[in-house]
């Protein structure tokens, strides 16, 4: 009878073991797979703004046009309209504001919405923000370039680029993770 008592013992920290091994193992397996789809967003926010740059080029208006909001607001989220492109909404100051929620469509994309979403569409776990700040060049000295914070260049400088800066939040299993990405654009043309 002792006999059996240890070996059902050691069967079930077997067993335990093993589930909790299997356990961890999908809980990193689904972090990982959330991580793969914040990049995505972040990527897909940073070509988003280098769309509109392009597109800004092909119709002959200054290269930031739609890169910068009403009152020179540089923080938004952005959305795609299939009838005009990718642009952005400068409603959202903070990556706490509603309109930085993305939302996933029945189709299982994910996007962000300028106003309600549509019906169907349910919220996901994450949220996107973009900060476009001013490159800046002191006129005649193109050795001297900086990002400034803010919404304008100081006197004396002119804009040459945007910091492109994208942030994507998102909660799994209680746990709340970020993603930070970075990049420039210029006028170059």
């Amino acid at each position: 009878m002792l006999e059996m008592i240890i070996a059902l013992g050691i069967i079930v920290s077997g067993i335990a073991g093993t589930l909790s091994l299997v356990s961890s193992s999908l809980n990193a397996s689904n972090e990982s797979q959330t991580r793969v789809v914040a990049t995505g967003l972040a990527r897909e926010a940073m070509e988003a703004s280098r769309v509109i740059r392009d597109g800004n080029w092909l119709a002959a208006v200054p290269w930031n046009t739609a890169l910068v909001g009403p009152g020179g607001d540089r923080t938004g989220v952005p959305f795609f309209m299939p009838e005009k492109d990718w642009r952005i909404d400068f409603t959202a100051a903070g990556i706490s504001d509603a309109d930085a929620v993305v939302y996933e469509d029945p189709d299982g994309s994910l996007r962000q919405y300028d106003g309600a979403p549509p019906a169907g569409a349910v919220e996901s776990p994450f949220r996107r923000l973009l900060t476009l700040r001013p490159i800046c060049m002191v006129e005649g000295d193109a050795a001297t370039i900086a990002s400034v914070d803010g919404t304008a260049c100081p006197g004396g400088q002119v804009e040459v680029g945007t910091d492109v800066r994208v942030l994507v939040t998102w909660t799994v299993s209680g746990r709340g993770h970020r993603l930070e990405m970075q990049g420039e654009l210029y006028d170059w043309r």
